[in-house]
């Protein structure tokens, strides 16, 4: 061991098995350095090691861009921009190159079908149900998955009320008549106010022999009924020709101790009569002491 003739602790080479540093001998060498065995020796590591065993053995490095490979600090391998494991495990993607979005340890030229760039250029998952989107809501659909149909950037399984699905997208129904359609712009559902429902078609008014509802639909009264109640399609306010009107019923005859009349009504029969075939005309009397 040697040191300054003026200054007895401040070394200048120290003995086999200690290091000379910053003029003291020590056994271990500060941790951004190593140990020179042959000058006794504490050198500093050289960039781009952070820590090293030798001049040429790093250990660590000095910027999280350089990746330790075999005691040596490189690059990551283009477009890499950080690493993990390997020089193409991409942890980032160096965004001055033709591949700058992460996704799932590699740099892609843009975000695949069904991910956005969340920002820093990381690709992100789009929320269902939209198939691709342009950024982290369920409202920022360019698609919708299967089951959904489109409305602007929206998806839904049952479109809003005015539209219909073409299995794709939800279309406007035809504004100038229905209110809702399905299946196409004119298969109405319900119409627009003062027309009415036949079918899957809006009119201005209902079919002959037809009832409008009072949800503004034609409907068709019972069978033989020519005219019925709004509230009850089964019950008769007029008949099909051969056919009379009895208590809301169209028959083919009036039943016993009735007449129809010309309007096509069974009519009861007057006293004395028990049977009739008008007003005036009786069949059969109900008192046995009376003749026809």
């Amino acid at each position: 061991m040697t040191c300054v003739s003026t200054n007895y602790s401040y070394c200048t080479g120290c003995q086999s098995g200690a290091y000379l540093s910053s003029g003291a001998c020590v056994t271990i060498c500060p941790n951004i350095s190593y140990a020179d065995t042959t000058y006794h020796l504490c050198v500093a590591c050289v960039s781009p090691c952070l820590t090293c065993t030798s001049s040429t053995l790093c250990t660590s490095c000095v910027v999280s861009t350089l990746f330790l490979i075999n005691y040596s600090c490189q690059s990551c391998l283009s477009p890499c921009y950080t690493c993990t494991g390997s020089q193409t495990n991409c942890t980032s993607c160096n965004i001055s190159s033709t591949r700058p979005y992460y996704f799932s340890n590699g740099c892609l030229a843009s975000c695949p079908s069904g991910y956005y760039d969340g920002g820093s250029y990381n690709c992100l998952a789009c929320l269902l149900p939209c198939s691709t989107c342009t950024a982290g809501t369920n409202r920022s659909c360019l698609t919708c998955i299967n089951g959904y149909a489109q409305l602007g950037t929206d998806c839904y399984s049952t479109c809003p009320s005015g539209y219909y699905s073409n299995g794709t997208n939800c279309l406007q129904c035809n504004s100038a008549l229905c209110l809702t359609c399905t299946l196409s712009a004119s298969t109405c559902l319900s119409c627009v106010s003062g027309l009415y429902l036949y079918g899957s078609s809006c009119q201005a008014s209902c079919p002959s022999g037809m009832i409008i509802l009072s949800n503004s639909i034609c409907s068709s009264c019972t069978s033989n009924c020519v005219t019925c109640l709004t509230l009850n399609t089964s019950y008769c306010t007029s008949c099909l020709s051969n056919n009379y009107l009895f208590n809301g019923v169209c028959n083919t005859s009036c039943p016993n101790s009735y007449y129809n009349d010309a309007s096509g009504n069974c009519i009861r029969c007057s006293s004395p009569c028990s049977t009739c075939q008008s007003v005036s005309s009786c069949l059969t009397c109900l008192d046995s002491t009376f003749f026809v």
